[in-house]
């Protein structure tokens, strides 16, 4: 995911390091999604190292954005960008997660809610995000 929301940031911004295939199909879900399906791509990897590239790839595209022009929307963007790859990641990285947090609320917050399929969605409402997120992981 972070590597995916650099390569946009640089697509938004107009970056000459982004080299599009002129015959590729270039379609709103191709860019987002530009390595899906790709075995042996970061974006399908879980482990400290892979999930610390993509926290990197993450703080240096909201960066980016914000050089560009710093205001609410590109401070919210990055913040909500910042909580989603948070809640991929809890509970596995704790410490990671405690950054993002902090990130965040250096960005001004984020208006992302978790969401789970099904029950999780009415658990989450009296027990919260993290405590739903452990139970749906404990139940797989």
């Amino acid at each position: 995911m972070g590597r995916d929301w650099l390569f946009n940031a640089k697509i938004i911004l107009g970056d000459t390091s982004v080299i599009v295939d002129a015959w590729a199909n270039i379609g709103a879900i191709d860019v987002l999604y530009y390595r899906s399906g790709n075995q042996g791509s970061l974006s399908g990897q879980i482990s400290k190292i892979h999930g610390q590239s993509a926290y990197y790839s993450l703080l240096k595209s909201s960066k980016y954005l914000i050089a560009a022009e710093d205001n609410s929307t590109t401070r919210l963007l990055s913040a909500n960008s910042l909580q989603q790859s948070r809640y991929s990641v809890y509970p596995d990285f704790p410490e990671r997660c405690a950054s993002i947090k902090k990130d965040i609320k250096d960005l001004g917050g984020s208006t992302i809610k978790w969401r789970s399929a099904g029950w999780g969605n009415i658990v989450e409402k009296p027990i919260g995000w993290k405590s739903a997120k452990k139970i749906s992981i404990w139940l797989r």
